[in-house]
């Protein structure tokens, strides 16, 4: 049996816990083989990375993420840290031998992404990246529809993702709003998400003129504050240095031309999620309103029988059936990143380090997010090719440090 042993960076928030619990669920969904454990945790502090250790069921656990790193009982190296820190990290894994798993966005700008790519081309080691979203089964037949040319040639796309969680301008400040820790707001958080649908449907963007903001230019500083907690009282008032909002217009790389609209601040959209795909024969559209469910129109229907249909998650749809074995059951994010963690299980032990996305795809959507920042800056057309071309023949860091405008 092959067994795989990971240690998790960053286990004491949110989505540390959610990838240890399905990490732990591996084995329960998709079966014994390739086994994988979670080996040892690594935090800030010994205290939390204890604390969390003990919630996960870990025996080891370390306050010092470079012993987690050069550990001989792990093989793959989870990186769960707030983005500043993935690079570094990921570098010394990727040194020591280790494959590694990161959350996105890859890194604070795209000349870190592209040393990080090159670093595991190099060493030839497994990456994978979270952009969970496009593993959700319904994608697959999106991708399969727009594949074979059933909707014809591709002439036009729309992606939105507008949320309302930093909408109240009371709201604390956050980690997230400072651009030392994560180099961008809505755009490295949200717009990364829509870029990678994107590319997993169609493929990349050839050229962005894009507009980012910030809405509200400070908020309170509460010691201890977290995204859906305020531990006390507020003490000052801190400057946003991240972006709020953004909008893009697109060029894609096969022709197609297309928006992008991204929001934190959307007053009353909890989570607004959606794409439209049209094409010369036909279009797609989703929302995740209806997760599971794929509209479809086809311009080939008959006269009188034309319109959009549904298309539902089944167990014929390549994941879902790991699952529940009853169509349209309803999938949900936590399936979602169990799917993509068993994508990275089963890359490590077949050795493929071409598992979507890795490094160099996640590279790609970091040079995107480069432009649209430059872009903003510069008030033009930004060619996502200028990027990827500095990050090879410079050595000054691009993009991100002019995203708050």
């Amino acid at each position: 049996m092959t067994r795989i042993r990971v240690g998790l960076v960053g286990a004491s928030g949110w989505m540390g816990r959610t990838h240890a619990l399905l990490l732990a669920a591996q084995h329960v969904v998709f079966g014994p083989e390739p086994s994988v454990s979670l080996e040892m945790v690594a935090d800030a502090t010994p205290e939390l990375a204890a604390d969390a250790a003990r919630a996960c069921g870990v025996a080891r656990s370390t306050g010092d993420w470079r012993e987690l790193v050069a550990s001989p009982d792990v093989d793959v190296v989870d990186v769960v840290t707030p983005n500043h820190l993935h690079h570094t990290i990921a570098l010394a894994a990727i040194a020591a031998g280790k494959h590694v798993y990161c959350e996105k966005p890859l890194a604070m700008n795209s000349r870190q992404s592209f040393a990080m790519a090159q670093a595991a081309g190099r060493r030839g080691v497994v990456t994978l990246v979270g952009y969970n979203y496009p593993v959700n089964p319904i994608h697959r037949v999106a991708r399969e529809i727009i594949a074979a040319g059933d909707i014809g040639e591709v002439v036009n796309v729309r992606f939105s993702k507008n949320v309302d969680y930093m909408s109240d301008p009371q709201a604390p400040f956050v980690w997230r709003h400072d651009r030392s820790i994560a180099g961008s707001g809505t755009l490295g958080d949200t717009v990364s998400h829509l870029l990678s649908m994107l590319q997993y449907l169609i493929g990349d963007v050839a050229e962005v003129m894009g507009h980012v903001r910030i809405v509200h230019g400070e908020r309170p500083l509460v010691p201890g504050a977290a995204i859906g907690r305020q531990a006390g009282p507020a003490t000052a008032l801190r400057k946003v240095e991240t972006d709020d909002e953004v909008l893009v217009l697109l060029k894609l790389a096969g022709g197609a031309t297309g928006t992008m609209d991204a929001s934190r601040v959307a007053t009353g959209r909890r989570m607004e999620f959606a794409y439209v795909v049209t094409g010369t024969r036909g279009s797609l559209a989703w929302s995740i309103d209806r997760l599971n469910t794929l509209e479809f129109y086809s311009a080939a229907d008959r006269p009188g029988r034309q319109g959009f249909r549904r298309i539902e998650a089944a167990p014929e749809h390549a994941g879902y059936g790991a699952f529940y074995p009853v169509a349209n059951i309803g999938m949900g994010y936590n399936d979602q990143k169990m799917i993509e963690i068993r994508t990275l299980i089963e890359a490590v032990a077949a050795g493929r380090t071409d598992a979507w996305p890795n490094f160099a795809d996640a590279h790609r959507i970091q040079c995107t997010l480069d432009a649209i920042a430059a872009s903003s800056l510069e008030r033009r057309w930004v060619r996502v090719s200028e990027i990827a071309e500095r990050c090879e023949t410079t050595s000054s860091p691009v993009g991100t440090e002019g995203s708050a405008s």
